[in-house]
């Protein structure tokens, strides 16, 4: 949100620069004379450079406060450090229950009873099956 704040008052800054100073409301009187003729104010033309002003101001107003606001709320980023540590805990934990379940690990997975399993997961679920049958 910041960055868009930031980018609508750079526009706004832009487009009410050249409304005010490039763009030309005249026309000459007379083309063919050149440059230096006499001029006249166009008032659609008028009515235009207005419109640009007018849209300049309000992106500034819009991108500032966009600005403003984002630098007061408190911005949430990705922290992926604990997020792994939760999974490297959950993963602790979830080989604990496993132990009090009464699996046991083996070199090419796990086994319970007298049934091998190659993910820790099957042998939970097969081990918690077992134990709500005898309850």
């Amino acid at each position: 949100m910041r960055e868009i704040g930031m980018l609508l008052w750079i526009l706004g800054i832009g487009l009410g620069l050249y409304a005010g100073l490039a763009f030309d409301p005249s026309l000459p009187i007379h083309p063919e004379a050149g440059a230096f003729s006499e001029r006249v104010i166009n008032l659609h033309r008028a009515s235009q450079q207005n419109m640009m002003l007018g849209a300049a101001g309000l992106m500034i107003l819009i991108g500032v406060g966009l600005h403003v606001v984002s630098t007061f709320r408190p911005t949430v980023e990705p922290n992926l450090a604990p997020q792994k540590t939760d999974k490297v805990e959950a993963s602790v934990t979830r080989l604990a229950y496993a132990r009090q379940l009464g699996i046991v690990e083996k070199a090419d997975g796990y086994a319970f009873g007298n049934d091998e399993y190659k993910s820790l997961e099957d042998a939970i679920a097969r081990a918690e099956a077992l134990k709500r049958m005898k309850a």
